[in-house]
Order: structure tokens, then C-alpha cells, then sequence
């Protein structure tokens, strides 16, 4: 039966669901999640699903026919009679319903109640499969296999690998692990009935903590185990991958002794005296809190804070730099050739690598989307707290139209100015934008 049915994405989608519905007993098509890899093939990034083509058409149509209009009135018109659908849908609704969908049954559950009820089994699905990872994996979490800032290849993916990756992906976009990051600075007694379970036997594992406590009062804190660490290893940190002969390494594969590293340093990472020596990295001990000043010391004897200086930078610190340094032009997300073609990351220098990261990271921060906001308004329609910044990113901007429009009017002289009316009109542009003047009409004489 699955064999017969054909599809097509030019046909329109209730003709295909009604196809859909005579060959499968009148059961719509369901959604199957199966995982995706992004492998590079001749240099180009391609998107592998695995999983057969049938069952890849039953994907395409479940979501096509939930975007439609027809699902739409079909959901709104739920156990109404077919005089009060609009009159255009009134035959694809009375069709439908001969499917039986669309139809009020009784005890059935809302929409709403249906993707509540759908939520938490997802909930419960990810608990009980991330637990059972937890136990197989000497509690460690589940990671993302990447190289050089790439995924591995597929080839070179073993199944646990494979599995690996895709539990991480699906633990890191999870309503459990949002949940979980909820409740992480609330005692466990003042947490949601539904949610305290799980939280708790979570928070065992280590997650769902700030990172400094563990789950045994007796147990010494991640700066307590640090330190020891620091100690016993001449100074050096414990690091958060482990490879050999240049492959890492899978948690099956590690050594009693690396899978202790591995999960000391992702619980630093998360811990609270981190993000401290972190805040306060470049500030004279005294003027430390005191509450954190024994411990800022002695972690500043390992040199700890010296890799956090990086982040005291801030995005708008470096756009300044950039601009001063580069005549108030703004880094460019799209890096041309000299043939005007677009490079590609490895086509690109290190500093044009540089400036597309730059240009990104300016225009996804939050001060980057706030003084877009005020881009076009006078300076006492910005909010004071932004005025500065609006006024100096403004300067920057003038001397880069002005340095830009000096070399296009340089161009422009070196045309024959006389016999061509646009570059005529471009240059009176031009010397519009130089000289700060109206000048609303070409000149019809010969400049």
C-alpha cells in the first residue's frame, strides 16, 4: 500500500492527504525524528539523513500538512456543523471528516491538553534515556565529537560516537535540561512537585548545580578538588577531551584516571568560582570582595586568570579598535575576491577570518541590537545610558562615507564626466555627501 501512494511537492497538499488517507486506512502520516550528520563532500557541507526514502516522504507530507490552511480550519472547526466553515473549505472539511478527523469525540483531550501530555512524555523520554547514559557512562554527559572546529566525518563515526553526538544534541534543546537549568540555584524542597524527582536524582550526577556544591555534604567542592588537582599536577589544568594519536576519545575509551579529568574540569567550567576569577580578572586583590579574596589569590597563583583576560574585552571594545584601525569602515560578513566572487572560510586570511567573526558577533550581541535601534534618531532621542556610544559609532560612520565618497569621486573624474548624465548625477551626489551641501538637481553644464 505504501508503494502505491506517489508523491509530489508541486501537488497541492489536500489533494496528497486524501490520497494519503484512502491507502493508509485512513490514518494521517506521522513524523519519524531520525538523526542528521553534516559531512563536507568536495568541499561543500551536506546534510546526510538516515533513513529511507519512503519514510522521508511521510516526513515531508506530516509537515506539509500541518503548515496548511486546511489543517488550520479543520482544528478550528472542531465538533461544529459544517454550515459554519467557511463556505470556500465547507467540501475539503466534509471530506476530512469522513476520515473521521476533525470530529469532537467524547473524553478526548484539547489541543492544548494533547501537547501537555506530549511534553511531558518527551520529558520523561529524555530523563529516562539520559539517566541510563549517565549509569553506562561513569556520569559522564554525553559530548559533541569535533575537530579543528568541524564535525568529524561520518566515516569515521562509530555507532556509540554517532549516538553520542546526537543524545548531546538533543539533551542541549530539551525542555528537561531547561527545566533543569531552572531550578539550579532553588533548594530542591522548594522546586515543583512534578519536577523534584528527577531534579534531585539529576543533581547527583552533578547536574542542575552551580558547581560548586556536590551531592555529599562530605564530599570536597569542585575549588577544594582543583586545587588538589593543581598540586599534583605541577600547576596544569585538567583538560575536558582526551586523544590519542590524534583522535579522541570516546568515554568508553578513556582510563579511570582521564574520565576523572574530564568531568573535574566540565564541573569547573560550570563552577561559581570561575565565573568569579572570571569577573574580576585584571583588578587589584584589594579591591576584590572579601568573600572571594582567598580564593582569587590563590587561584591567581596557578596563573588561572591569565586565559580569562580574553574575556574581559568587550565586543564593543574591539569594534572601536577595528574602526580606528580600518578608517571607520565596519567589518564585512561577506569577504570578495578581487574578481568580485565570495571566499569561502578557508579561502580567507587570518584577519578576514577575523573581521567576518567580528562583524557577526557585533550585530548578534545585545549592545549591537540596541544601537541599531537608534541609528537613524536624533542624539536626544537615544536614552542617555546609549548617547555616548550612538555619537562615537556615528563619527566612525561619517569618516568612512567621506574617505568612501573622496575615492568614488576620484573614479568618477577619471570618466568622460561631460558625456555621461549619470555619473554626472553621481557626482553631484558626491560632492553632496563631501561638502554637506543640498544639491537637489544635477548641473546641466559640463563639469
Amino acid at each position: 500500500m505504501e508503494e502505491a501512494f506517489i508523491y509530489s511537492s508541486k501537488k497541492a497538499i489536500y489533494g496528497q492527504i486524501i490520497e494519503w488517507l484512502k491507502l493508509h486506512d485512513g490514518n494521517l502520516p506521522k513524523y519519524v525524528k531520525y538523526p542528521q550528520y553534516t559531512v563536507y563532500k568536495n568541499g561543500k557541507m551536506v546534510t546526510v539523513p538516515k533513513m529511507p526514502k519512503s519514510e522521508r516522504i511521510e516526513n515531508n507530507l506530516y509537515q506539509r500538512w500541518h503548515l496548511s490552511k486546511e489543517k488550520e480550519i479543520l482544528d478550528e472547526y472542531v465538533g461544529r456543523p459544517i454550515e459554519e466553515v467557511p463556505k470556500m473549505y465547507r467540501k475539503k472539511i466534509a471530506k476530512l471528516r469522513e476520515f473521521g478527523l476533525g470530529i469532537e469525540k467524547e473524553n478526548e483531550p484539547s489541543a492544548e491538553e494533547r501537547a501537555i501530555i506530549r511534553g511531558k512524555l518527551k520529558i520523561e523520554e529524555m530523563y529516562a534515556e539520559i539517566i541510563e547514559w549517565l549509569n553506562n557512562h561513569n556520569e559522564i554527559m554525553p559530548r559533541k565529537f569535533i575537530r579543528n572546529g568541524k564535525r568529524l566525518q561520518l566515516e569515521i563515526f562509530t555507532k556509540e560516537r554517532e549516538y553520542e553526538d546526537d543524545l548531546c544534541r538533543r539533551w542541549n534543546t530539551s525542555k528537561l535540561r531547561e527545566i533543569v537549568n531552572k531550578y539550579s540555584e532553588v533548594e530542591i524542597e522548594n522546586i515543583p512537585e512534578e519536577y523534584r524527582e528527577k531534579i534531585a536524582k539529576l543533581r547527583e550526577y552533578g547536574l542542575g548545580l552551580s558547581g560548586t556544591k556536590n551531592s555529599e555534604e562530605n564530599e570536597p567542592t569542585i575549588y577544594e578538588q582543583l586545587l588538589e588537582w593543581l598540586e599534583t599536577h605541577n600547576g596544569k589544568m585538567p583538560s575536558g577531551q582526551v586523544r590519542k594519536n590524534g583522535i579522541l576519545l570516546s568515554i568508553s575509551e578513556m582510563s579511570k584516571e582521564e574520565i576523572k579529568q574530564v568531568r573535574l574540569y566540565s564541573a569547573w567550567r560550570r563552577s561559581d568560582e570561575r565565573k568569579i576569577l572570571h569577573e574580576y580578572v585584571g583588578i587589584p586583590i584589594e579591591e576584590v570582595p572579601e568573600e572571594y579574596r582567598e580564593k582569587i589569590a590563590t587561584l591567581r597563583k596557578y596563573n588561572l586568570d591569565a586565559n580569562a583576560e580574553k574575556y574581559k574585552v568587550t565586543v564593543w571594545q574591539e569594534l572601536m579598535e577595528w574602526l580606528e584601525n580600518h578608517n571607520g569602515k565596519m567589518p564585512r560578513d561577506s569577504i570578495m575576491s578581487e574578481d568580485r566572487k565570495r571566499l569561502s572560510i578557508s579561502e580567507m586570511t587570518e584577519e578576514e577570518k577575523y573581521e567576518k567573526k567580528l562583524c557577526r558577533r557585533w550585530y548578534n550581541s545585545k549592545e549591537g541590537n540596541i544601537l541599531s535601534q537608534y541609528m537613524g534618531k536624533s542624539l536626544e532621542e537615544v536614552p542617555e545610558q546609549y548617547r555616548e556610544k550612538v555619537s562615537t559609532l556615528r563619527k566612525h560612520i561619517e569618516v568612512s562615507e567621506k574617505n568612501y565618497a573622496e575615492e568614488k569621486m576620484k573614479e568618477c573624474v577619471g570618466k568622460q564626466v561631460g558625456k555621461n548624465r549619470d555619473t554626472r548625477k553621481e557626482l553631484a551626489d558626491i560632492i553632496k555627501i563631501v561638502e554637506g551641501k543640498s544639491i537637489e538637481n544635477p548641473p546641466k553644464e559640463e563639469i
